[in-house]
């Protein structure tokens, strides 16, 4: 598995970008492209999703440990996006908390032909 900052720099490469060039394109700075790339810092989800929409790929092909999530949680992400500044952070962290519990609430267990609603403890 590539780190967030190898998959940038392959993206940007195979695109045959700079770091400058990439930053022009996704208003993202040149010195935090930079930091992805040597993996000091790792992309927030704005971030990440700018540089998705640029590459024309999806997140998951910037940061693996997205693939497993499924599209409905991808677009949920996309509108945390909107809480992404400091001053927002714990709004933030409620409502993915809000969202995980719901989602746990509803899970389903279809084994055998039946579906059950499943109650997931953690």
């Amino acid at each position: 598995m590539l780190s967030v900052g190898n998959s940038i720099k392959t993206l940007r490469l195979q695109k045959r970008w700079t770091q400058k060039e990439l930053s022009e394109k996704t208003g993202i700075r040149q010195g935090m492209i930079s930091s992805y790339e040597n993996d000091d810092y790792s992309p927030g989800i704005k971030h990440l999703n700018t540089l998705a929409d640029v590459f024309k790929v999806s997140v998951s092909a910037i940061d693996e440990r997205l693939s497993n999530i499924p599209e409905l949680d991808k677009d949920l992400l996309k509108i945390i996006e909107y809480f992404s500044d400091e001053e927002n952070e714990a709004e933030k962290h409620d409502l993915l908390a809000k969202i995980a519990r719901k989602k746990n609430e509803n899970k389903r267990d279809c084994t055998d032909g039946h579906c059950n609603e499943v109650a997931k403890v953690g």
